[in-house]
């Protein structure tokens, strides 16, 4: 799912329209429109503030949806991951890579075997 059908599921979710997003941050409802159907491209400061116009976190927005499929308890550590990847300093990034790198290697592992 691009970012701008994103951005539609979650005003739709909250029942806002357009022109309550645009209204929210300063900017015409055509401008949302253009963003929502792909023809804009946001500035991060935009993004931030619309965002917070539909009352979400801003890494949240930009996350591709958790798979509906993925069983509970999958689900709710990707979430618990997404929700952390918000506070990870720089730092740090590179442990955090380090990490994510060892489980996409566990799980090309996990699934050469399912195979064979």
């Amino acid at each position: 799912m691009e970012l701008g059908q994103r951005i539609l599921a979650l005003r739709e979710q909250r029942g806002m329209t357009q022109e309550d997003v645009a209204s929210a941050i300063g900017k015409t409802d055509g401008y949302i429109s253009q963003i929502e159907n792909g023809s804009a491209n946001p500035t991060l400061k935009v993004l931030e503030a619309i965002a917070k116009a539909l009352n979400v976190e801003l890494v949240v927005m930009l996350n591709e949806p958790i798979p509906s499929q993925l069983p509970h308890d999958r689900r709710i550590l990707v979430e618990r991951v997404q929700r952390a990847l918000v506070h990870v300093l720089p730092e740090d990034a590179l442990d955090f890579s380090s990490m994510v790198s060892l489980l996409e290697r566990r799980a090309a592992t996990a699934e050469a075997a399912d195979v064979g």
